[in-house]
């Protein structure tokens, strides 16, 4: 194998019906403070900072909110506008620990800088290709394209990597021969941690390691689906609609601690499968599930966190037993999204 070839894992073995409480337990949720500031749409990201709650709301208010641990409403960053500070779209963000800044990433790939209070900075340009995810990893920032950009030149390629400035260093792995039509179906394709940087491509079933200090590509991984759906249906909007059921292809993806979460639709049937990979161990999880799976966010200090609609709790979760962290907010219908927090199940 050379040093570009990824390694196979196949994922044709898919074992019988798992639950989510096999894999999950000790679910607990925060609900958040709902008032005509502190009120948002979705949670598309979260992250957690000097004991708060950072979320990224990129469908209705377009913005990132910032509350308390205990669910205290504090702040905004960002807002849609013309003015100086403000940007037409959000598409991802991320905090730079080190510098004590949040970093907003505009279409068309453009980092607006702000510092933790929300007061603008600056904006930088940074390319001519489209970014759609960020991260900070310490010596700078990652930005993804998603096969969304030039398939060909100087700039196909799926990783640029910038300084603390925003200066680039270097392109890194190259993009596929066609454009990609579609957003990554995984909600944090990139991820950046202690050790290295991680990019779940889940249009080429592949996960790519990045060794943070000198910056290569240590290893790439590839998740060989039964009947997995080729890159140029991905490419045609009308033809992955009339083509879904025929092929399999991955829907969520989270990396964290050496563990790979997953799922995954099964080719024909509708089905979905949950793949958990310990890639420190070589152990794998794979088995259908009637109940689907959780996306995932973030994992922090052993507990994992997520999100849920309000009316989902109040209506009866029937998958997992959950109960209100203390928390000073009620809860109702027209409340925003609660986190969910949980812990690994021990098996």
């Amino acid at each position: 194998m050379t040093k570009n070839e990824p390694t196979t894992v196949s994922l044709s073995d898919i074992s019988g019906e798992i639950k989510i409480t096999e894999l999950f337990d000790e679910f607990e949720y925060v609900t958040l403070e709902t008032s005509d500031e502190s009120i948002f749409g979705n949670i598309d990201k979260l992250t957690i900072y000097d004991n708060k709650f950072f979320i990224l709301d990129n469908a209705k208010t377009k913005k990132v909110f910032v509350f308390h641990n205990d669910g205290t409403f504090s702040h905004t960053i960002g807002t849609i506008g013309q003015a100086p500070g403000e940007y037409t779209n959000i598409e991802d963000f991320t905090i730079d620990e080190e510098q004590q800044r949040v970093i907003i990433l505009s279409y068309p790939s453009a980092a607006y800088i702000y510092d933790m209070n929300g007061n603008f900075i600056q904006k930088k340009s940074l390319s001519s290709s489209l970014f759609w995810n960020i991260c900070s990893y310490g010596d700078g920032f990652v930005c993804s394209t998603n096969h969304q950009t030039f398939t060909t030149g100087e700039n196909a390629y799926l990783l640029f990597i910038f300084d603390r400035n925003f200066n680039l260093k270097r392109k890194l792995i190259p993009v596929l021969p066609i454009q990609v039509a579609f957003p990554p179906f995984i909600g944090t394709p990139l991820n950046c941690n202690e050790k290295e940087i991680v990019y779940f491509d889940n249009f080429t079933s592949t996960v790519h390691f990045i060794n943070r200090d000198n910056i290569e590509v240590s290893k790439s991984i590839k998740l060989a689906l039964d009947g997995e759906m080729p890159p140029e249906i991905y490419a045609d909007v009308q033809s992955f609609m009339k083509e879904t059921m025929n092929y399999s292809f991955f829907l969520n993806a989270f990396f964290a601690d050496g563990k790979l979460w997953s799922s995954f639709k099964i080719k024909g049937s509708g089905r979905i499968a949950v793949f958990v990979m310990d890639f420190s161990e070589n152990k794998k999880i794979l088995s259908w599930s009637a109940e689907g799976f959780i996306r995932i966010f973030l994992r922090r200090n052993g507990y994992f966190y997520s999100a849920m609609e309000p009316t989902d709790i109040l209506n009866g979760n029937k998958l997992f037993p959950i109960k209100a962290k203390t928390t000073k907010y009620p809860l109702e219908n027209d409340s925003n999204p609660v986190i969910l927090i949980f812990k690994e199940k021990k098996r």
